[in-house]
C-alpha cells in the first residue's frame, strides 16, 4: 500500500479545499432559499393538522353549488374568534392547517344564509356543506313616471347590498318592468338592499329614482319606483 506523505497530503488538501468551501457555500445558499418552503413542511410533519372543504348550496337547488358571483363570504370561527374570511370565486372554499372544532357561516349577496359546525382531526380531509336556510326571493322592479301613469322604458335598475356591493343590473322593458330577479333574503336585522334607477344617455347615467334600505322577506315581491 502506498503511503501519502505529509507534503503530498498538504498539496492534496490545498487542491481540494476550494471545492469543499464552494460546496459548503452552495449548500448554505440552497438551504437559505429553501428554508421558507421546508419549514412549514417540517412543522406539519411534527404537528399534523387537517383541512376543511366547505361548499354552499341553495335549498331550492341542493344538487348544485351557489355561483361564485353570489357567494360573498365564508367566515371560519373557532369559538367566538374569527379565524379566516374567504371570498370564494366559486361556490366553495378549502382551508388547510386546521385542527379542532370550528363553525363556518355563509353569506350570499352579503346576506347571512346559514352555518355548519365541524370537528377537524389531524391529517383529516373534512368535507361538508351549508344548505341555505331560506329559499331565495324572486323580485321584480317596476319604474313609473307621471304619478304612476307612464312606464319608463330602458331605465337601468341596479340593486346594491347593505355593504355597497352591486349584485344585479337590469333594464326595464316597454312596461317599465325588469325581468324577474333572484336574491338572498334579508334575514338579519341590519341586512337590506338599496335600489337605484338611472336614465342612460350615451355613456353617462343620471339617477332618477331610488329606494333605500329595502327588506326582502317574501318568496315573491314586486317594487314600484316612481320618477318625480
Amino acid at each position: 500500500m502506498k503511503t501519502i506523505g505529509w507534503v503530498e497530503g498538504d498539496k492534496m488538501f490545498k487542491r481540494l479545499w476550494p471545492g469543499v468551501v464552494g460546496s459548503f457555500i452552495a449548500g448554505a445558499a440552497i438551504m437559505y432559499v429553501a428554508a421558507p418552503y421546508i419549514a412549514p413542511v417540517i412543522a406539519r410533519w411534527l404537528n399534523p393538522k387537517g383541512s376543511l372543504y366547505v361548499s354552499v348550496k341553495l335549498v331550492e337547488r341542493p344538487e348544485e353549488v351557489v355561483p361564485g358571483k353570489d357567494l360573498s363570504q365564508l367566515v371560519l370561527f373557532s369559538g367566538d374568534q374569527i379565524v379566516s374570511i374567504a371570498y370564494p370565486k366559486k361556490g366553495w372554499h378549502e382551508w388547510d392547517n386546521l385542527k379542532g372544532y370550528y363553525a363556518v357561516k355563509a353569506y350570499i349577496n352579503d346576506m347571512y344564509v346559514g352555518q355548519t359546525k365541524v370537528e377537524v382531526k389531524p391529517r383529516e380531509k373534512k368535507r361538508t356543506e351549508i344548505i341555505a336556510e331560506l329559499a331565495q326571493s324572486i323580485i321584480q322592479i317596476e319604474v313609473m313616471a307621471n304619478k304612476g301613469k307612464n312606464p319608463v322604458k330602458n331605465a337601468l335598475v341596479e340593486i346594491v347590498s347593505h355593504r355597497g356591493v352591486p349584485y344585479r343590473s337590469e333594464l326595464t322593458d316597454s312596461k317599465g318592468q325588469t325581468n324577474e330577479i333572484t336574491l338572498a333574503r334579508t334575514a338579519g336585522k341590519n341586512e337590506y338592499y338599496d335600489i337605484y334607477v338611472y336614465q342612460k344617455e350615451d355613456s353617462k347615467k343620471s339617477l332618477i329614482a331610488s329606494s333605500e334600505r329595502v327588506k326582502i322577506n317574501k318568496p315573491r315581491e314586486k317594487f314600484t319606483l316612481r320618477v318625480p
